[in-house]
């Protein structure tokens, strides 16, 4: 039998993100009937109270993986010492409303103000809500391998590990390498629909993976990329610069 490996580990790790993401949408999908585009302030409280189960149900489910994912790693490496999982943090309800209120009502308004049909407005606003949705129940996985990597003595810090077809948000944040116990590594940074995890490290001479080495050495490449805005900040003129490195090569 083949020996399991920490790479197959981790892509088996982001097909199961993969598979939460879309069995979330799916049953979000059941609930957004509940906000009616014709009563919107009416009818929100009562969707967003519907929902909340749902979130649970799902983050827990994110961190069940998350915990499987860091235990099985964390025996690959063989790292010394016994290691308990960190209690997973519940999400604030206001985090909740406040997701899903600028993603629907306030979405869906702006866009009819803009001359959208409602049904057109609704059916964007089922996109953006949905993207909304997901990252803050991917977040949990996330927030967990962060939370037990600084519980664990043995653990170094983290990769963030991002696909081949990310935005350049991402790209930049991925090309950046390990994140050491020692810089701060309390959050990770991530967007709506933002498929990105965290992979924890137990040993400096850890091989980075495929796609953190292919955006570094795009950034690498992108210093000096000619058509960027001299105006901008300085921060945003460098990630410009990447984003065209990185779309030019895509398909690389």
């Amino acid at each position: 039998m083949a020996t399991l490996t920490d790479d197959q580990v981790s892509q088996d790790y982001y097909q199961s993100q993969l598979s939460l993401r879309a069995q979330a949408v799916a049953d979000f999908a059941q609930f957004w009937p509940l906000l009616d585009v014709n009563n919107l302030d009416r009818s929100f409280p009562g969707y967003v109270s519907a929902i909340v189960h749902f979130f649970d149900s799902h983050r827990s489910r994110a961190v069940t993986l998350a915990n499987e994912y860091f235990g099985t790693l964390r025996a690959l490496a063989s790292a010394p010492g016994g290691w308990t999982p960190v209690p997973a943090e519940d999400i604030p309800f206001d985090q909740i409303w406040a997701s899903l209120l600028a993603t629907g009502p306030i979405a869906i308004k702006q866009a009819v103000r803009k001359g959208w049909s409602p049904q057109r407005a609704l059916g964007t606003a089922f996109t953006g809500s949905a993207g909304a949705a997901t990252r803050l129940i991917l977040n949990a996985g996330r927030d967990q391998i962060l939370a037990n990597t600084r519980s664990d003595r043995e653990a170094l810090g983290w990769y963030r590990v991002a696909s081949p077809r990310a935005c350049a948000f991402c790209a930049m944040l991925a090309s950046r390498g390990p994140v050491y116990q020692s810089k701060a590594t309390a959050t990770f940074r991530s967007h709506d629909h933002c498929v990105c995890y965290a992979r924890p490290m137990w040993t400096a001479d850890l091989a980075s993976p495929s796609t953190t080495e292919r955006f570094e050495q795009l950034w690498g490449d992108s210093s000096g990329r000619p058509g960027g805005n001299a105006d901008a900040e300085p921060s945003n003129k460098r990630l410009n610069e990447f984003r065209r490195e990185l779309y030019a090569n895509r398909d690389i």
